[in-house]
């Protein structure tokens, strides 16, 4: 998946991919909604955020996940499989 990628911690992706699967299906019924009616859903976003997934690259001590490229691109990935939030495509959603 990703060979040349460096993760700070062993098996931090597969954990990580496996922790955003249960929460977009946890969450599907409202990401479904906010989606269809252009809602940013901010509850949602909140508690992404303290699991690191908003910050990847943000500093532990300022609330992300402290991580580098590798879990940027690993938690950008997740975010895109499971139509989880994003700012800029929820705005783009509330302007149609």
């Amino acid at each position: 998946m990703y060979l040349t990628l460096e993760f700070a911690e062993d098996g931090w992706a597969a954990r990580t991919a496996a922790e955003m699967e249960a929460f977009a299906d946890q969450h599907r019924d409202e990401l479904v909604s906010c989606t269809r009616e252009g809602r940013f859903p901010r509850d949602i976003f909140l508690e992404m955020g303290k699991r690191g997934w908003v910050g990847p690259l943000t500093p532990t001590e300022e609330g992300g996940a402290g991580g580098g490229v590798a879990e940027y691109c690993v938690v950008e990935e997740e975010v895109a499989t499971h139509a989880l939030v994003s700012r800029s495509r929820s705005r783009a959603s509330a302007r149609r």
